[in-house]
């Protein structure tokens, strides 16, 4: 059992994790991990409260505190850790095919085309100029997640050109 008030401590600290995994939030790239965060945390006041006392049956507050400062330094390492292996590329082409994929949907054309001053302007914000988003598209392209179309191709009834057909 928890005290009322290291559960309240800890159901903050819980959102505020949950808030850190968002798209473009600074644990997005170990959101598989940070989820977890929250519930390493207080296993780890569990067994921090086992260690002070064999016989206890309730999680303090100060507990809860000392898990989670654990449980941040792991996560910390973690993030460390990915950002030096990560690669930021990667994770820009990520987030581009997914607002792709939900885009085309949404627009509802006869067409899976898109050009590019409609994913600059439009796109996720890590890509928002020219240069970002057609180094992001040729990695897509040459992974086959899209395809430059060789002509001119008429979307929302005007010409483009830069437009690639999303698969």
């Amino acid at each position: 059992m928890v005290s009322p008030k290291g559960k309240a401590v800890w159901v903050a600290f819980h959102d505020h994790i949950e808030q850190l995994c968002r798209r473009g939030q600074p644990l997005a790239s170990i959101k598989g991990l940070a989820a977890k965060v929250p519930e390493h945390a207080l296993r780890l006041a569990g067994v921090l409260t086992l260690l002070d006392n064999l016989q206890a049956t309730t999680i303090s507050t100060e507990q809860i505190e000392a898990g989670i400062e654990l449980a941040q330094f792991y996560t910390n390492e973690a993030l460390r850790l990915f950002d030096v292996t990560g690669d930021a590329s990667l994770d820009r082409a990520e987030g581009l095919l997914e607002w792709l994929h939900a885009y085309v949907e949404k627009a509802a054309r006869t067409t899976r085309q898109v050009y590019l001053a409609e994913i600059y302007q439009k796109g996720p914000s890590r890509i928002r100029d020219k240069a970002s988003a057609l180094a992001t598209l040729a990695l897509l392209e040459k992974h086959g997640w899209v395809k430059r179309v060789a002509d001119r191709a008429e979307i929302d009834g005007t010409r483009r050109s830069h437009v690639w057909e999303v698969r």
